[in-house]
């Protein structure tokens, strides 16, 4: 299955650049997967760049991002967190259907 999550201008407009679990995709994974959010009932959300990977966690489990995004993931990651223009995308996230 996959889940599409729209990171919005809103996202990028409040989004804290460098800041793992407040970033813009961050805030956006929050809104999908963390709906009852308070500040003290939450879940960890973290969206990170490892040995050159985009990496997305939502409560310590990894997210499968789809192939084609990667190398788009990582340089809106890289230019959100340096201060660059960067605009709305949809990400998705290939998730395993469990019956």
């Amino acid at each position: 299955m996959i889940r599409l999550i729209e990171v919005t201008q809103e996202n990028i407009s409040n989004g804290v650049m460098g800041c793992s679990n407040s970033c813009a995709i961050a805030r956006a994974l929050r809104r999908e997967y963390d709906p009852t959010y308070s500040e003290d009932n939450q879940l960890d959300i973290e969206v990170e760049i490892e040995y050159g990977e985009p990496l997305l966690y939502v409560s310590n489990k990894q997210l499968d991002v789809d192939d084609s995004q990667y190398k788009f993931l990582k340089k809106f990651i890289n230019d959100f967190d340096n201060g660059e223009d960067v605009q709305p995308f949809t990400l998705k996230i290939r998730e395993e259907v469990r019956l």
